[in-house]
């Protein structure tokens, strides 16, 4: 956010969609390990998929959770920001400028 704040300039076109684009983040992190387990656990190559164990992935167990503060979820997993990054920077072929403002297709 601190990037953000200090490049105001450079992200203006994307002002409108902020929230939805923070909302995504959140919706990444949440849903990423299970289509991770899922995908791996079909191929074969991992048995059920071991997320969990990849490096840089924090499991909490019990009560302590990973907080989703723009979706007001909880998570088990602490997901890397450089595995969510590159998913969420795929969604920019979704953008469309109009009148120099980026806008999702549907908007």
């Amino acid at each position: 956010m601190q990037h953000f704040s200090d490049h105001k300039n450079n992200y203006e076109k994307i002002y409108p969609l902020a929230p939805d684009i923070l909302d995504l983040y959140d919706h990444v992190q949440l849903m990423l390990p299970d289509l991770y387990n899922r995908v791996r656990g079909k191929s074969g190559e991992v048995a059920g998929g071991k997320f969990g164990k990849l490096t840089g992935v924090t499991t909490y167990d019990g009560k302590r959770k990973s907080q989703l503060l723009f979706i007001g979820q909880e998570s088990k997993y602490s997901v890397p920001a450089g595995f969510v990054y590159p998913v969420l920077a795929a969604f920019r072929a979704l953008l469309q400028d109009k009148s120099g403002v980026h806008l999702g297709q549907g908007s």
